[in-house]
C-alpha cells in the first residue's frame, strides 16, 4: 500500500500534462501512487497520458464530462494512500514536494494536513516573478479561518497534503460548487483541527492566460464565485456557536459595541459580513439578520440588548447593495491599483526633492 496518493483530475491539458506528471514521477520520495482521470477532454490529453509508462501511474478516462469534483472522487475511490494530494495537471511539483509534506505529517500527528507556497509560471513554464500570498504562513487555524472569510486566500489547494482520515470524516470536495469547492472543504477542516502553511515554495502554479483555469479572473468565474461564497459562508454560521470561538476567529468583535454572548453570536457574524463590503458577504450578512429577525423572541432580544431593530435592518439593506457589475468592479480595482502606483511614485519624487 503506497504512503501517498496523488489524485489528478485532468481536462484539456494536452500541452502541459506530460511535464506535470513527470514532475510527480521524479519526486525524491518514491512511495506514492499517481491516479490521473481524464474528464473527457476534447484535445489530446488522454493520448499524452497513455504514452507514459510507470508502475505508480494509474489512468482512466470518463466517457462524458462530469466535472473536476466528480472526477476527483473517482480518483479518490481508486486510491489507497494514507496521505492525499490534489494535483492539477498543468502545475509542476518541485522535486522535494512529497518528501517535505510526508516528513511533516509523520512528525506532527495532530495536524489534519499541511500546505506550502507556490510560484507562478506562464504558458511556456517560465517563472513570472509572482507567487502565492504568504499571509497564512505560521498562522493557527483561527487566523486562517479569518483570512478565508476575508478572501485573503491563504491556502493554495494543489500545494498541500491531507490525511485520508480527514476526507473520510468530512467528505470530499462537493460537486455542487465549482469555484470554491476546495475552500469549503478547508473551512470545514479548520473548524476541526490545524492545517499549517509552511514557508517553502514547493509548486510551480500555472496561471493559464486562456482563461480556462478555474481560478482565472473571468466575468463568468467571478459571478459564479459570488454565489458560491454566499453558500459556503453558511459553514461559519453553522460552526461558530459560542462567543469564545467567535472571538478566536474575529477578535475585532469585542470592539463592535454590542453585547456579545451566546444569543448574539450570529448577529455579530452577520455584522462582520456586511461590513466586509463584498457582494456575497453583504448578501450573507443581510440574509442571516433577516433569519434572526423572523423569530419574535430573537428580534425582541436584539432590540433590548443591542438596540437593533427592523428599522436598523432596513437601513443596512439600503446602504449595502448585494448586486455588482463585475466589469465595472474590475475597472474600479484596476484604477485603484493605478492610483496606488502613482501615489507611490509621487512620494518617491517628493523624497528626492527633500534630499536635494
Amino acid at each position: 500500500m503506497p504512503k501517498v496518493s496523488v489524485l489528478s483530475p485532468t481536462y484539456n491539458h494536452e500541452a502541459y500534462v506530460r511535464e506535470a506528471i513527470n514532475s510527480v514521477l521524479s519526486q525524491t520520495f518514491a512511495d506514492f501512487e499517481l491516479i490521473v482521470g481524464d474528464d473527457c477532454s476534447p484535445d489530446g490529453t488522454a493520448d499524452q497520458v497513455r504514452q507514459l509508462s510507470d508502475p505508480r501511474l494509474t489512468f482512466f478516462a470518463n466517457e462524458r464530462n462530469e466535472g473536476a469534483s466528480a472526477t476527483w472522487k473517482k480518483c479518490f475511490l481508486r486510491s489507497k494512500g494514507e496521505y492525499l494530494c490534489w494535483f492539477a495537471t498543468d502545475d509542476v511539483y518541485e522535486p522535494h514536494f512529497l518528501s517535505t509534506f510526508v516528513k511533516y505529517l509523520d512528525e506532527h500527528r495532530e495536524a489534519l494536513g499541511v500546505f506550502a507556497l507556490s510560484r507562478y509560471i506562464d504558458a511556456e513554464s517560465k517563472l513570472t516573478g509572482e507567487s502565492w500570498t504568504d499571509i497564512g504562513v505560521g498562522q493557527d487555524r483561527f487566523a486562517l479561518l479569518r483570512q478565508l472569510f476575508l478572501l485573503q486566500h491563504p491556502i493554495c489547494a494543489p500545494v498541500g497534503m491531507i490525511r485520508r482520515s480527514v476526507f473520510e470524516r468530512l467528505g470530499d470536495f462537493p460537486p455542487y460548487l465549482r469555484q470554491a469547492n476546495d475552500m469549503l472543504f478547508f473551512i470545514k477542516a479548520l473548524f476541526q483541527g490545524e492545517m499549517p502553511i509552511l514557508g517553502d515554495y514547493l509548486l510551480k502554479y500555472r496561471w493559464n492566460p486562456s482563461g480556462e483555469n478555474v481560478s482565472a479572473r473571468t466575468e463568468a468565474n467571478d459571478s459564479r464565485l459570488d454565489y458560491e461564497l454566499f453558500e459556503l459562508l453558511h459553514a461559519y454560521s453553522e460552526s461558530i456557536t459560542s462567543p469564545e470561538l467567535l472571538k478566536q476567529i474575529f477578535p475585532e468583535v469585542e470592539d463592535q459595541g454590542w453585547v456579545l454572548n451566546a444569543n448574539t453570536v450570529k448577529f455579530h457574524l452577520a455584522q462582520l459580513a456586511i461590513r466586509f463590503n463584498y457582494p456575497s458577504h453583504r448578501l450573507f450578512g443581510l440574509h442571516l439578520l433577516y433569519q434572526l429577525l423572523q423569530d419574535t423572541d430573537t428580534a425582541n432580544y436584539l432590540r433590548e440588548a443591542c438596540n437593533f431593530s427592523f428599522a436598523d435592518f432596513f437601513k443596512l439593506s439600503g446602504e449595502y447593495p448585494v448586486l455588482v457589475n463585475h466589469a465595472l468592479y474590475g475597472e474600479v480595482l484596476y484604477l485603484r491599483g493605478q492610483v496606488g502606483e502613482l501615489r507611490a511614485k509621487l512620494e518617491a519624487i517628493e523624497l528626492q526633492k527633500v534630499s536635494l
